[in-house]
C-alpha cells in the first residue's frame, strides 16, 4: 500500500526483474525450459507419492478434491494451467534429466483455493504449486543460513491509514502476483514434475529451479531481499521499528500480506476508513455449523472461564483449534470487542471441554449479530498517542480455575492504544507474574502497555522526520498520554519511589521511569475515573 502527498504527481515504477540473467542463449524460439503442457483430467493417471496435511479451511482443497469436484473441476484445471504458464513465463525452472539432480529431488503439491472478496463472494479460483520444503534439508535453503523474513503487522497498517487520513494523503493499493518467483536462487533446487502434468520427453525428467517457489523455507526471505533492494534503489529507507514500513519524503509505503480478508471502505466526505471482516465471520460461522444460529448480545459471560478439569469433553465435531485461530484473527485485526472472550477460549485448545465449546458458541452468536461491524477510523488533528486505557483484573481467575492450579492466582491485563483517536493496538492477556494486590496488578498492566507506547512514539517520530518535507508545528508534534485509574499504580509511575513492599516487582517493572514526565518529549501518566475506563471490557 502506497501513500503520497496530494501535490505529488509522479508515480513510482519498480522493476524487480533481472532480464539479463534468465536468457542464457539456450532458447531458440520455443521455450525449452518447460516441455510439458498436457494436463491429465483423469486423476487415475497420477500417483500420489506423499500424504498432504489435513486442511480445515473449506475453501482450501487438495488435488484429489479439486479433480473430484465435477461442478468446479474445469475452473481448477484452468487455475492449474494458469499457474504453470505464469511460472514458465517467469523462467522459474528448466527441465532436466532426473539423474542430473545434485541434491534430493523434492516433491511438489498443489494447493487450490477459492479466493473470496471481503463479503464472502468467490472472485477467483487459484491454483498454487508449492514445494514440499518440509521434506528438504539445509542444502535446499539456497545458501541462506537464516530463513526469517519480516512481515508487517496490522498495527503498522493501521498506523499507515491513520497517518494518511490525518495528513489528507492519497492512498493506493498494489498487488504483487507470484511474488516469491521474482527472487533468484543462489543455488539450484531440484523438484519433481507437478502432479497432473506430463513431460513430452521420453526419459525421466525433473525440474531445476532457478527462481524461488512457494513452499521453500527460504522463499519469504529471498522475496523480502529482492523487493527491498528495489525500494532502496528508489531512495526508500526502512523504518527502524518495522522494516516493512518504507519511508521517503512525501511517500510512505507499507508492505503486508493480506490473508485476513479485511475490507477497507473509505468515506471521503466524512474522512473515515472502516475496517471489517464479514467474510471471515461468515466462514467461521459455517465452519462451526452455526450459520443459522440465534444471535447474542454479548460475546462472553461476566464470569471467568476456567479449566473445568472434571468437565465433560466437547462433543461438537468442528475443529476447536481452527475456530479459535479464526477468532484470533478477528480479535487482533478488526474486533477488539471480542478480545477478552477469545483470550479465554484460546487457553483450552489442547483439551477443550463442553463449557469451552459453549463459550465459543457464545462468541459466534455475538458475531452473528454484529457481522457488519468493525473499526471506524476518523482521526483528530495533531499526532497524539493515547493509551485509552490501562486496566487490570486482580486475581481474575480466582475460583474459576481450581485452587491447586497456579493460574488461579493470575491477574489479567487489558489496554487500548489510540493514535489520533483511532484504535491502533489493543490487548487482553493473563499476566506472567503473580501479584499480591490490586495496585501491583495495575502497575504490571501499566508497564506492559508502556512496552508498546514508547516504541510506537519513537516509530511515529521517525516516520514524521523522514516523510514530512516541512514539519508543521504543532500539527506534527507527538504527544503521548497513558490513562490510569489506580491511585497506587499512578503514584509509583509518577513519583518513582521504591519501598520495601514494592521492591519485589519494581526491580523488574520500573524500566520505563526515564520516559515519564510532563514535557512534550516524555510520556504523561494521568488519572482517569474508573467509570470512564474503556479497557475494563478487556479484563472482565
Amino acid at each position: 500500500m502506497v501513500a503520497r502527498v496530494q501535490d505529488e504527481h509522479a508515480y513510482v515504477a519498480i522493476d524487480i526483474s533481472d532480464s539479463d540473467s534468465d536468457s542464457d542463449g539456450d532458447s531458440d524460439g520455443e521455450d525449452e525450459t518447460f516441455a510439458f503442457y498436457t494436463f491429465l483430467m483423469d486423476s487415475d493417471h497420477a500417483i500420489q507419492v506423499f500424504a498432504t496435511r489435513a486442511v480445515t479451511d473449506p475453501d482450501t482443497i487438495t488435488y484429489e478434491q479439486a479433480m473430484a469436484n465435477i461442478e468446479e473441476r474445469e475452473q481448477w484445471r484452468i487455475a492449474a494451467q494458469n499457474e504453470i504458464a505464469q511460472l514458465v513465463e517467469n523462467h522459474t525452472w528448466e527441465e532436466v534429466p532426473l539423474t542430473s539432480a545434485q541434491t534430493k529431488v523434492l516433491p511438489v503439491t498443489w494447493v487450490f483455493k477459492r479466493k473470496r472478496t471481503a463479503d464472502g463472494t468467490i472472485k477467483k479460483y487459484k491454483g498454487r504449486l508449492c514445494v514440499r520444503g518440509d521434506l528438504g534439508t539445509e542444502e535446499h535453503n539456497a545458501g541462506e543460513t537464516d530463513t526469517h523474513a519480516p512481515v508487517a503487522g496490522l498495527p503498522t497498517v493501521r498506523l499507515f491509514l491513520v497517518f494518511c487520513l490525518s495528513l489528507s494523503w492519497f492512498t493506493y493499493s498494489i498487488d504483487f502476483n507470484s511474488a516469491f518467483v521474482q527472487s533468484k536462487l543462489a543455488q539450484p533446487v531440484w523438484i519433481h514434475l507437478p502432479r497432473g502434468f506430463m513431460s513430452k520427453n521420453t526419459t525421466r525428467m525433473c525440474l531445476k529451479l532457478k527462481r524461488s517457489l512457494y513452499g521453500l523455507p527460504v522463499a519469504p526471505l529471498l522475496w523480502f531481499k529482492t523487493l527491498f533492494k528495489a525500494f532502496g534503489e528508489l531512495g526508500f529507507i526502512p523504518c527502524t521499528h518495522d522494516p516493512c514500513l518504507l519511508l521517503k519524503k512525501g511517500i510512505l509505503v507499507v508492505v503486508y500480506c493480506d490473508d485476513c480478508g479485511i475490507k477497507f471502505e473509505k468515506d471521503k466526505d466524512n474522512g473515515t476508513i472502516t475496517l471489517t471482516q464479514k467474510g471471515l465471520i461468515d466462514k467461521t460461522l459455517a465452519a462451526a455449523d452455526m450459520t443459522d444460529c440465534n444471535p447474542n448480545y454479548i460475546p462472553a459471560s461476566t464470569n471467568a472461564l476456567g479449566l473445568a478439569p472434571d468437565g465433560t469433553p466437547m462433543t461438537e465435531t468442528w475443529n476447536y483449534r481452527s475456530i479459535v485461530g479464526m477468532l484470533q484473527y478477528l480479535a487482533g485485526n478488526t474486533r477488539p470487542d471480542i478480545s477478552y472472550a477469545v483470550s479465554q477460549v484460546a487457553r483450552f485448545s489442547n483439551a477443550p471441554k463442553k463449557s469451552h465449546a459453549t463459550a465459543i458458541k457464545s462468541i459466534l452468536r455475538y458475531l452473528k449479530r454484529t457481522a457488519a461491524c468493525g473499526i471506524i477510523m476518523k482521526p483528530t488533528t495533531g499526532f497524539e498517542i493515547n493509551c485509552y486505557y490501562v486496566d487490570a483484573n486482580f486475581g481474575g481467575l480466582f475460583r474459576a480455575d481450581p485452587d491447586s492450579e497456579p493460574t488461579s492466582a493470575r491477574s489479567r491485563t487489558g489496554y487500548i492504544i489510540q493514535l489520533n483517536g483511532c484504535p491502533l493496538i489493543w490487548k487482553s492477556q493473563l499476566q506472567t507474574q503473580i501479584t499480591i494486590c490490586t495496585q501491583d496488578a495495575e502497575y504490571q498492566a501499566l508497564t506492559t502497555a508502556m512496552r508498546v507506547v514508547i516504541p510506537l512514539r519513537q516509530q511515529l517520530a521517525q516516520v514524521l522526520s523522514h516523510v514530512i518535507a516541512e514539519p508543521r508545528e504543532p500539527r506534527t508534534l507527538i504527544r503521548a498520554t497513558v490513562f490510569e485509574d489506580n491511585n497506587g499504580a499512578l503514584s509509583i509511575a509518577v513519583n518513582q519511589r521504591i519501598t520495601n513492599r514494592t521492591r519485589y516487582y519494581l526491580i523488574k517493572w520500573r524500566w520505563f521511569w526515564s520516559h515519564v514526565g510532563d514535557t512534550p518529549e516524555k510520556v504523561s501518566v494521568v488519572k482517569i475515573a474508573t467509570d470512564q475506563q474503556i479497557a475494563d471490557y478487556l479484563t472482565k
